[in-house]
């Protein structure tokens, strides 16, 4: 697991300070996701599910797992 934010400055422009928050929200996604694997691990040697069924367990679980996005004060176009 790599950190990326090492080539980002506090001071740097906007469109840095963008992509600087959209790197520390994907670490600490990936830290959470990472975090999860042993209880994904016990589930599926306790429960006999399909593939597809385990997947939406996996993200039903990260999603409940998930804090909910701070978009307060962000431009967001979608």
């Amino acid at each position: 697991m790599a950190d990326y934010t090492f080539a980002f400055t506090p001071s740097a422009p906007n469109n840095r300070q963008e992509l600087l928050r959209l790197i520390r929200q994907f670490n600490r996604d990936e830290l959470l996701w990472f975090s999860l694997e042993g209880r994904r691990r016990l589930r599926r040697k306790l429960l006999k599910r399909s593939h597809q069924q385990h997947h939406a367990l996996n993200m039903a679980e990260y999603a409940n797992a998930k804090p909910p996005e701070d978009c307060v004060g962000h431009n967001r176009t979608n």
